[in-house]
């Protein structure tokens, strides 16, 4: 999902560091190396701050996502599907 753009906020639910721990660090690692820093920023920082703030979510990644764009992809597959 996060591959074709379909991800806009990663965030935990923890209630508690015991039972529970917190993995964010390991998250934000995985996201900044498989695509970059500033979609990291993005996913963990700006939009769940937007949320708070009822802002609009950035959902393109300024075209992160338009490079990754093949013929047959899953996204353009879901375009031509739903004529988005």
């Amino acid at each position: 999902m996060l591959n074709i753009g379909c991800v806009h906020v990663i965030a935990s639910d923890v209630h508690g560091l015991k039972k529970r721990p917190i993995l964010m660090k390991d998250a934000y690692d995985f996201v900044a190396s498989n695509q970059s820093k500033e979609i990291a920023e993005i996913l963990f920082y700006e939009n769940p701050k937007r949320i708070l703030h009822n802002e609009p979510l950035i959902h393109n990644f300024d075209g992160y996502f338009e490079e990754r764009k093949k013929t047959g992809s899953l996204k353009n597959k879901l375009k031509s599907i739903f004529k988005l």
